[in-house]
Parts: C-alpha cells; structure tokens; sequence
C-alpha cells in the first residue's frame, strides 16, 4: 500500500503541492493526470523519498519512507522515470540487470537467478533481440521499455511510473499498460492521455496547479465539467463499446480572445 497523507512539496522558494492525499490499496494502478505544471511528477518523486516533503508524509506498506533506508525502499519500489538522452553506455541487458542490486549481494549480483530474471523482463517487454546491443544505439522508446524491464527485474512490490508511454508507438503503449496490469504490482503511473489513464487505472487523481481537483474512479474524475476547465478545452464524452472515451477541441475564441458561453454570450 502507498499513502500519500497532507503531502505539500516545496521547491525552488515556492509550493509545488499543497496538502495532497492519494491511497494506493495492494495490486491496484492509480493514475496522476493534469497539464504541465501542475505537480505530477513532483508528488510522484515524493512517493519514494526522491523529493523531501514540506509538511505531511508518505507511507509505504504503514512505515513512513523518513524512516526506511534508500536499499529498503529500493527494494519495496521500483522506479520508471522519463526517458533521460544522458545514459550510460551499457548493453540494453546489462542496464536491465541493474534491477538486481537492490536486492542481490555483491557474491550473487550476476548469477544465474538472476540473469533468469534479466531474461524474462526482456521478453516481457519485447527486447529480447536487442539484449547486447548498447543502450545508446537504441531508440527512445526501445529505451523506455528497457526502463520498464529493469523494474520488473528488480521484482519490487510497488511501482511508480512517470510517463512511461513517452516515444513508444501505439501499440507498444498499449502493450505496455496492460504488462503494468499483469505485474500486479502497488502501481502509481502519470499520464498524459486521459483516455489510456480511464483505460488502464483503477482510479484516477486529477490535478492542477499543485492541488488535488478531484480522485476516484476514471468514470467519476474525467468528466467534461471537471477536465475543460483543467485543460482549458473543450470535452465531450463518448460511449464506445461500452467504454467512455474523451473528445478535445480547442475552445473557439471571438477576436477579443474571450471565449463565448453555451448560449454564445462574451
């Protein structure tokens, strides 16, 4: 379980989250959505100890992450962080076996369990054919999935994603929100497509601004009256297939740049 109580995150002289509050019960993919800015990634670094909170706390399985080690916490929660272009110049399976140090001695770091283990994320996330091949000389996307791999190799309990789908094409992000599902893992993943967030996540925190605009299930949290004015566009909501799926379209504007009301008034 992952418990977010009161969290308010301070940086660079000013408040980045005030006072947010997220539970992640065992198993269930909990998805943090919003524009730019408006604190994703900031509360997600806040989950694992990566950014030191302000004010409130954050408890992994009840023991607060202040009080548990960095090799404590790598071993409960896995990491997926954005692409970064700075990496180092491993083979796509020796950057994958950096999974295992958190929690392989330095006498079985590279046995054969754990090369098992190396193996069967690489197949997991399709990258099997490039397992020796430098990580420089793959794509972005080929990259991220390597990302994906190296925390199922470190077989952690709990899971936080940050934009995973980035560079991926259309069909290896679906196949890789539906690996995250099978993983049954304590999963907290931002997303910019709300449509994969209400797809793929159980429950869905919306937020803007730094504040927490609505949580619950994705059928509850994005609505049209709730997302248009995050986003500032225009939403409409569809069934299909018995799914709900989003709409967008920019708000039409009058030549004073003000944007007209449902009865067409400024």
């Amino acid at each position: 379980m992952i418990q977010a109580e009161d969290v308010t995150i301070d940086r660079g002289g000013r408040t980045i989250c005030h006072g947010m509050n997220l539970t992640v019960n065992p198993g269930q993919v909990v998805g943090v959505v919003g524009p730019n800015g408006s604190g994703k990634t900031t509360f997600l670094l806040s989950l694992n100890r990566a950014l030191r909170v302000a004010g409130g706390r954050v408890l992994i399985d009840g023991d607060d992450v202040t009080g548990l080690s960095r090799r404590e916490i790598a071993r409960r929660v896995a990491v997926v962080a954005q692409e970064n272009e700075a990496v180092l110049p491993l083979t796509v399976r020796d950057s994958v076996a950096l999974g295992r140090l958190a929690t392989s001695t330095m006498f079985d770091y590279g046995n054969d369990a754990d090369a098992a283990l190396v193996d069967e994320a690489l197949g997991r996330v399709e990258l099997t054919g490039l397992a020796d091949r430098l990580v420089t000389r793959i794509s972005g996307g080929e990259r991220q999935r390597a990302m994906v791999a190296r925390a199922i190799a470190q077989q952690a309990s709990h899971l936080l994603l940050d934009e995973p789908t980035n560079h991926l094409d259309l069909r290896h992000q679906f196949a890789l929100l539906e690996l995250v599902r099978e993983l049954d893992c304590t999963t907290v993943i931002v997303l910019h497509d709300l449509n994969m967030a209400a797809r793929f996540c159980d429950e869905v925190m919306l937020l803007a601004d730094g504040h927490v605009v609505a949580s619950g299930e994705p059928a509850d949290v994005l609505t049209p009256e709730r997302i248009a004015p995050v986003y500032r566009m225009r939403v409409d909501r569809v069934e299909h297939r018995g799914r709900p799926y989003l709409l967008f379209d920019s708000e039409p504007r009058d030549a004073a740049g003000e944007t007209p009301d449902e009865e067409g008034n400024r």
